[in-house]
């Protein structure tokens, strides 16, 4: 297998970058956002490993490595506000 020439074995597809994405995807759309996001950082990172060695779908190992790292921001975000808003509010029952 070599980088330079553009060759790659035929069985080393790069199934980690469309993991990537889907779960980059699913820390969008996904009340499991907290779950995704870090699996989609972890796939891409895994993902753009193998693209260097010549696997093909670099690009999409970097989409689910950069949407999981937004995704997961955003979910650290909601429950810093969540946890905010929760020791903000004081409402007496009685």
């Amino acid at each position: 297998m070599s980088v330079t020439d553009g060759t790659y074995r035929a069985e080393a597809e790069n199934g980690q970058a469309i993991a990537a994405l889907v779960c980059g995807i699913l820390s969008f759309v996904s009340p499991l956002g907290i779950v995704t996001a870090p699996l989609a950082v972890f796939f891409g990172i895994a993902g753009r490993r193998r693209a260097r060695e010549g696997a093909p779908y670099g690009s999409l190992a970097t989409a689910g490595l950069v949407l999981g790292a937004v995704g997961l921001v955003l979910v650290v975000l909601f429950f810093l506000l969540l946890v905010l808003f929760a020791a903000g509010s004081t409402t007496v029952v009685g």
